[in-house]
């Protein structure tokens, strides 16, 4: 390829309300999405990322009962990224711009299982279809349900 110059910046800001209220924010920013080569398929060789993209997201935390810890969190993101062009073998086309909604909420037991949390998590809410790649399949909105704990932390 010989001498590329790349140039780019991520900023990301998280800004704490209230004791309960987080909202978080994310900007990207490369300069350049595809670099010119004669002999690459279409004439260039892709970066396979978006020049831009965008994120934004509120979390709350709150308990049922007035005085109790907050033992419940939901999470709404959206998300967005521009069009950008793909490059990879045989998968060579343009990545559609999208913009996502996620949703998702977290109950963590208080009992002994102060290390465990439950996440129902969905992205893609409003299902927009879209694919990620050049011959990958589009999808949709995805849904899942998740149990984790931590070990060994008071």
């Amino acid at each position: 390829l010989g001498t590329v110059d790349v140039a780019g910046a991520d900023l990301s800001v998280s800004y704490m309300a209230t004791k309960t209220l987080t909202i978080d924010g994310a900007f990207s920013f490369v300069n350049k999405d595809r670099i010119p080569l004669q002999d690459a398929a279409q004439g260039y060789v892709g970066l396979n990322a978006p020049k831009y993209k965008s994120s934004l997201a509120v979390s709350h935390s709150f308990g049922l009962n007035k005085g109790k810890p907050e033992n419940f969190s939901w999470t709404a993101n959206w998300r967005w990224y521009d069009a950008f062009p793909a490059n990879s073998a045989i998968y060579i086309g343009t990545v559609n711009a999208a913009s996502l909604v996620d949703l998702s909420l977290t109950w963590r037991p208080l009992t002994s299982f102060k290390n465990t949390f439950i996440t129902l998590s969905m992205n893609n809410v409003l299902d927009n279809k879209h694919q990620f790649f050049p011959g990958t399949p589009y999808m949709g909105r995805v849904t899942w349900l998740k149990l984790s704990h931590t070990f060994g932390r008071k």
